[in-house]
């Protein structure tokens, strides 16, 4: 990782000076949890105003550049919030708290088969163009939604 006030400056350039103040605060709340690193990927939740955390991914480059972020917030669709901003603040203070994260395929082969398709299903009921993937047997994938 850079040297602090590097990193503290790509910070504020991404979610502005607002949003970096407020995620400040945040932190020191501790409103962030459950941290998590999958290789250059940061996952988190960010306790905000909602009555459920927000989800927060941020994909930082080989050079601790923030690459891509994304929050379920109203304003993160961009991921330039405040709750991003926490999670980042996070990483750079206390990079120790992001635990690895284990590789999705290995966390669902644990998984019992019935618990598999509970949750196929709750996504499919969530997001129903996912459907195409399970119900299509082509190995190069579902034909294109449109």
């Amino acid at each position: 990782m850079g040297s602090k006030p590097d990193f503290t400056a790509k910070i504020r350039r991404w979610v502005g000076e607002t949003a970096y103040r407020r995620g400040e605060v945040y932190v020191r709340e501790g409103r962030v949890r459950h941290p998590r690193r999958q290789g250059q990927v940061l996952e988190a939740l960010c306790q905000g105003q909602a009555v459920l955390p927000y989800q927060v991914w941020v994909r930082l480059g080989e050079d601790d550049s923030i690459v891509h972020a994304r929050c379920t917030c109203p304003a993160g669709s961009a991921g330039r919030c405040k709750h991003v901003a926490a999670v980042l603040l996070l990483w750079h203070t206390h990079p120790e708290k992001f635990a690895p994260a284990p590789p999705l395929a290995a966390t669902l082969a644990r998984w019992k088969k019935e618990d598999l398709i509970r949750l196929i299903l709750r996504m499919v009921s969530r997001y129903p163009d996912l459907a195409l993937w399970v119900m299509y047997d082509d190995k190069e994938g579902p034909p294109p939604s449109g």
